[in-house]
């Protein structure tokens, strides 16, 4: 899928154009600041985490992101296809592609297509219940087994779980039933922070879990002076 997707690109392009705008783009990329989230939940800490321009300038969230926009054009067709039959197979054949064991690049795809292009803010009537329909591929292939959120980059799952409220309970509840254990704890930081940032609509559940989290945790990973609260901001 990485290949293909760059393939794309050249197609479309031309290798020598596309081998400087990935260029440019990993030179930006790594030139990203990180940010200062302050206020993580009721805590008066902090963290200092990169920015999502720094994942959406990536080469490879661009070429994933590529592959995303074509298979978003062929959801577009498949739906408004006259027979109905034709828009359930190819449901049918992505959720396959989606779940089997393999298909990481696949599963980063479907996310970018779903949170990083363009869709209409309102459904037309031929595409009607799409989003929707997407979305539960997502939704049952994590919520099974929640540990699979971490095979999402973190801005990726803050994307994500941005687009639903149950999505972002669940994944907030497996963070830090997990989060703290190797090899994840080095990222825990990093995914609160991304939550605080793109999942406002659970911010009463991240502060739940947060003031739960023991005192000592709070000073290692969001430099908490123990004894002292703030709010998110």
């Amino acid at each position: 899928m990485f290949s293909a997707s760059a393939l794309l690109i050249e197609k479309v392009v031309g290798a020598p154009r596309t081998d400087a705008m990935l260029a440019i783009a990993h030179r930006m990329s790594d030139s990203c600041k990180r940010v200062r989230v302050q206020g993580i939940g009721v805590l008066s800490g902090w963290v200092d985490v990169l920015p999502l321009k720094s994942y959406a300038l990536s080469p490879r969230t661009l070429q994933l992101r590529a592959m995303a926009k074509v298979l978003q054009r062929n959801v577009v067709d498949a739906r408004a296809a006259v027979k109905p039959e034709t828009y359930q197979v190819f449901l049918n054949d992505l959720r396959g592609c989606f779940e089997a064991p393999e298909s990481k690049d696949v599963r980063e795809v479907v996310l970018l297509m779903l949170v990083m292009c363009e869709w209409p803010q309102e459904e037309p009537p031929q595409l009607r219940g799409m989003n929707d329909d997407l979305m539960k591929i997502v939704r049952e292939w994590v919520t099974c087994n929640p540990i699979r959120f971490w095979t999402f980059q973190p801005w990726l799952a803050a994307l994500l779980v941005s687009q639903s409220e149950s999505l972002a309970s669940t994944y907030i509840s497996h963070l830090f039933k997990t989060g703290l254990l190797r090899p994840w704890e080095r990222e825990f930081a990093e995914r609160v922070a991304t939550i605080v940032l793109h999942a406002g609509n659970v911010e009463h559940v991240l502060k739940a879990a947060l003031s739960k989290l023991d005192p000592h945790m709070q000073h290692v990973y969001f430099n908490v002076n123990v004894g002292l609260t703030g709010s998110l901001h």
